[in-house]
């Protein structure tokens, strides 16, 4: 049987709203709804009038003190719950079609009050948005199968009957009217004037969520998630009552996994949470008078769900375990790497054999020491050690005795220096020291303690062994009228040690570096080089 849309919309078994509702949409939907021109609206309809009374007055809404005139009634509700509630009284007093289809029309009604109620729900776990909008929504996009039923009785039942989903009765419609409930409940919003985003949404609400685009432009109060997937949500929720209501096979996972992805319903309270959906749903239908038939307590039938309903919360807090389990060992995988990527960084950065840092690491070293110094106003030293005679030592005693005195060196100088100065191995049997200083004479007296300190090493195995070094340094006070590189200082640093050097070893020549000049620096006569 094929029926045109457009005839079917013309024709006279759809819902009409009266001129009352269509005008208090219409204010609604204002920037700044006026009031007083709605409640004098209102007004003129003393059956609406009376019912919003009651509404305002119910358990429903529990207020705490009586609400005496429909005067103080509209600015409570608000705009849009006022739309609602006029909107809801009108559809529910249309008239259905005869006696026969009775139970039918009831399942229709059933199902569009337990999504206005779930679609109401889920905006009550969603901040900022308004249930009443969704309420509405849900109420109506489902309203094309009542148009449908009285439209086609015999063909709409029987195909309500048959399918035994969404889907499939979408695919019936299609077939046999050649388009679908959903594009009759979309044309009825549109003709009665309301919001864009609420036809779009009605228009989607049989499309899954997550193929909803994140850029969809809705209303700055309808926040994620978006308004389609609420109706979507209300759509499939409701779907699954009825399900299990006709002990037909209900689809739960998709369902499920939606309310707690995109609503937060944890499986712990999905069933606290549709047993509160099915008993306001006999609430809210009482309210506005519409018969939703003789079914059993919503507890009965979800009882028919609930091993389902326990093995997905089992389910999940394994998933929960699982999943807390696998980021604790991803965590302990991560600092392991981390000590592993610390422990190869540190290796790559220092000497084998001394622990000493690495000469790849001198410059750096060195450009942030002169950094700091310059913000801090001090100065900074480079010294430069060689040990004297080194090869000689490995020729006469062997590599074990070289390797033990490069070893000695480095206890000596670390015990010598503070834990802020840095050792560096710079080649073979040479050191280069780095150590910011506020006065020249720490730098002297360190030079000096090094040196004798390290001419003061003997070896038990070799008495014979001895070991000295030449020392030589540079200062250096870094600021901004003389920018100095560290390769310069590295650089004066190395002359300055084989200026000890050939001066007989066993000494240190340090120097100062000052407007580009270097200056000497007097040390004891001991170990220091006159120049």
């Amino acid at each position: 049987m094929t029926i045109s849309l457009h005839k079917l919309l013309e024709s006279d078994r759809i819902p009409s709203l009266p001129e009352i509702a269509i005008r208090v949409v219409e204010l609604a939907q204002e920037p700044e709804p006026d009031f007083d021109e709605m409640i004098r609206t209102i007004k003129g309809d003393p059956a609406i009038c009376s019912r919003i009374m009651r509404t305002v007055n119910s358990a429903l809404f529990g207020l705490r003190q009586r609400v005496s005139s429909i005067d103080s009634a509209v600015p409570i509700l608000g705009a849009n719950l006022v739309r609602t509630l006029v909107l809801s009284f009108s559809l529910a007093d249309h008239q259905g079609p005869s006696i026969k289809y009775k139970t039918i029309y009831q399942a229709i009604w059933r199902n569009c009050m337990t999504q206005a109620v779930a679609a109401e729900a889920l905006a009550q776990r969603t901040p900022g948005v308004d249930e009443s909008v969704w309420f509405l929504g849900a109420l109506l996009q489902d309203i094309g199968r009542i148009v449908l039923l009285d439209a086609a009785p015999e063909e709409y039942s029987r195909l309500s009957i048959a399918a035994n989903n969404d889907a499939e009765l979408l695919a019936a419609e299609e077939r046999t009217f050649g388009f679908s409930h959903v594009e009759v409940s979309t044309q009825l919003c549109l003709r009665w004037r309301l919001d864009n985003y609420l036809v779009d949404a009605v228009g989607k609400h049989h499309t899954p969520i997550r193929n909803f685009n994140s850029d969809d432009q809705l209303p700055a109060d309808l926040t994620l998630p978006y308004y389609p997937n609420a109706l979507r949500g209300a759509a499939s929720l409701a779907a699954y009552i009825e399900a299990l209501r006709s002990a037909r096979d209900a689809e739960s996972e998709q369902l499920f996994a939606d309310l707690q992805h995109t609503f937060n319903v944890a499986p712990e309270e999905l069933h606290d949470f549709l047993t509160d959906v099915g008993l306001r749903t006999n609430e809210v239908a009482a309210l506005f008078n519409i018969d939703l038939g003789d079914t059993p307590p919503v507890e009965q039938i979800l009882a028919k769900a609930q091993a389902t309903l326990a093995k997905i919360a089992v389910q999940s807090q394994l998933n929960v375990a699982s999943i807390q389990r696998h980021v604790d060992e991803a965590k302990q995988e991560l600092e392991n790497a981390r000590v592993e990527s610390s422990q190869w960084k540190k290796k790559a950065q220092t000497d084998d054999l001394t622990g000493a840092l690495s000469r790849k690491v001198l410059e750096p070293t060195l450009t942030e020491l002169l950094i700091d110094a310059a913000d801090d106003e001090r100065a900074v030293a480079v010294l430069f050690i060689d040990i004297d005679n080194f090869k000689s030592l490995n020729d006469n005693y062997g590599h074990h005795l070289g390797d033990e005195a490069l070893e000695r060196v480095v206890e000596v100088i670390r015990g010598t220096l503070r834990d802020c100065d840095h050792i560096v191995r710079y080649g073979g049997d040479e050191f280069v020291l780095l150590m910011a200083t506020s006065v020249n004479e720490t730098v002297t007296r360190v030079c000096e303690r090094l040196r004798s300190r390290i001419e003061a090493i003997h070896f038990a195995d070799e008495p014979k062994a001895q070991t000295t070094c030449s020392l030589g340094g540079v200062i250096f006070r870094p600021h901004a009228n003389e920018p100095i590189r560290g390769e310069r200082l590295i650089e004066e640093a190395d002359q300055a040690m084989y200026l000890a050097k050939q001066r007989g070893g066993n000494r240190c020549a340090l120097f100062e570096l000052n407007d580009g000049e270097l200056i000497s620096i007097d040390l004891p006569e001991t170990g220091g080089v006159p120049v």
